[in-house]
C-alpha cells in the first residue's frame, strides 16, 4: 500500500492527552504528533492546531493537509513551517512512532 491509496484518513476528537507530544509552537500555531498513529504509522504527518481552535493534519512529503479550517492563511503558514522543517520532522516521527 502507497499514500496514493489513501483516499481519506478520518481523526476523532478523542486524543489522550498522554498520546501526544509538542514538537513546536510558532507564531501561535502549535505543531504535535500523536505517538500512538495505529494504521496510517507509515505515513509521516504532524497535526497542527491553528489560533481558535481549529486543528488539521499535514503530510511531510507532499505537503497534503487533511481536514479543513477556516484560516487559510494560517494553514499555509504552517505549510511553509513543515517544508522548512522537512528533515527534521521525518527524523522525529521515526523516533516517536517507531519506538513505540
Amino acid at each position: 500500500m502507497t499514500s496514493d491509496d489513501i483516499e481519506e484518513i478520518v481523526y476523532t476528537r478523542l486524543v489522550k492527552p498522554d498520546n501526544t507530544y509538542e514538537y513546536a509552537y510558532e507564531d501561535g500555531i502549535s505543531y504535535y504528533f500523536h505517538t500512538n498513529e495505529g494504521n496510517h504509522m507509515h505515513y509521516p504527518h504532524i497535526h497542527v492546531r491553528l489560533g481558535g481552535g481549529e486543528e488539521v493534519s499535514i503530510y511531510v512529503k507532499d505537503m497534503r493537509v487533511v481536514g479543513e479550517a477556516k484560516n487559510h492563511r494560517g494553514v499555509r503558514q504552517a505549510q511553509k513551517w513543515v517544508a522548512a522543517h522537512m528533515d527534521e520532522l521525518i527524523k522525529v516521527w521515526n523516533r516517536i512512532i517507531y519506538s513505540n
